[in-house]
């Protein structure tokens, strides 16, 4: 029996030299991702001339925004006045609506919604709703180009009679924001 023993005791210690041992490790990465939109627009800009007072007029020619960043994107919009005229939902004394679409071509009047497609100084997400006709802001794959087309609704009354200006900002961000 002491026998026995000690052979089953010699191999479970041999079969425990021999088991089988693992370890594992990590790799790891950080993609570069980058986010980033060019506008090209012509040499004035969107520059719309004389102006009249409480007239909607349609930017006559419109802004090529490209994704160039490396990733897809979603993008978003917003606006600053940089003069006398501020921006508002309604043409008023020294107010201007100012109103954005992404169109395959200049948009007319009619396909600007003066809710959806208003800038303000608050980014907005240029979605399937916001800022759209044939085109939109959301999942833009890199490389991808977009025409903004702008409207303009003059104020009824103003206090200047100088050139008025205002900066459209479009940002890129990651393809998921909305």
């Amino acid at each position: 029996m002491k026998k026995l023993l000690s052979a089953v005791a010699m191999a479970a210690i041999a079969g425990s030299l021999y088991a089988a041992s693992s370890d594992s490790l990590e790799i790891s990465m950080t993609p570069v991702v980058t986010y980033s939109v060019a506008i090209s627009t012509p040499a004035n800009g969107l520059a719309y001339g004389n102006v009249n007072l409480n007239t909607t007029y349609i930017s006559p020619t419109t802004a090529t925004i490209i994704n160039n960043g490396n990733v897809s994107a979603d993008w978003k919009i917003k606006a600053a006045a940089l003069n006398t005229w501020q921006l508002g939902a309604t043409p008023g004394l020294d107010t201007v609506r100012v109103l954005a679409v992404l169109k395959s071509a200049i948009a007319a009047s009619g396909e600007f919604d003066t809710s959806n497609d208003l800038l303000t100084t608050a980014e907005k997400n240029m979605d399937n709703v916001q800022f759209t006709v044939d085109q939109t802001g959301n999942n833009v794959p890199a490389a991808g180009v977009r025409l903004l087309t702008t409207r303009i609704d003059t104020p009824t009354d103003t206090s200047v009679d100088t050139e008025q200006k205002f900066r459209i900002d479009i940002t890129a961000y990651p393809s998921s924001t909305f």
